[in-house]
């Protein structure tokens, strides 16, 4: 949308590259494949490597298939995205789930999840509970290949 481009025009915005510090022990990860220039943050701390991976490993099911099931742009590099994130994290904060490690192919959250529903019934009409797991299917979305002819010109690692 127009208004996009409006926001980066508006903004300061700095061009980075994988390896750029941030600051003293945070720096860029890139994550291309998702979409392009998608991108983490990885982040020292006492409890060792965390990475930020915002949607380029968006769920803890997603690392261990190793296969984003909503790809924008590149399967291969997606899958080569996750496959680094997990080489290199001891904690990895996702997109949308919490915080969790690998251990033993297994996921291991870092703290137990609660939820508090308020002002509603489990015998709430419409209310239902799934123990079906989520996306399964994993693809390439549709118009990839238009998207990828806009970009071919950029310099992205692994093309």
């Amino acid at each position: 949308p127009l208004w996009t481009g409006d926001s980066f025009r508006q903004a300061k915005v700095q061009e980075v590259e994988d390896g750029y510090e941030i600051m003293p022990g945070a720096r860029i990860i890139d994550m291309i494949g998702h979409s392009p220039g998608s991108i983490g943050v990885e982040v020292e701390t006492d409890d060792g490597v965390a990475i930020v991976t915002g949607d380029a490993l968006h769920f803890a099911h997603v690392a261990l298939s190793k296969q984003n099931p909503l790809v924008f742009y590149n399967d291969r590099l997606a899958t080569q995205a996750i496959e680094r994130v997990l080489d290199r994290a001891d904690v990895i904060y996702p997109g949308h789930d919490q915080a969790f490690r690998v251990v033993n192919d297994k996921i291991e959250y870092v703290s137990k999840f609660e939820v508090t529903l308020t002002a509603i019934t489990a015998d709430r009409p419409g209310l239902s509970f799934s123990q079906e797991p989520g996306l399964g299917a994993w693809r390439v979305m549709p118009g990839v290949e238009e998207v990828d002819g806009r970009v071919s010109s950029a310099k992205i690692p692994g093309r």
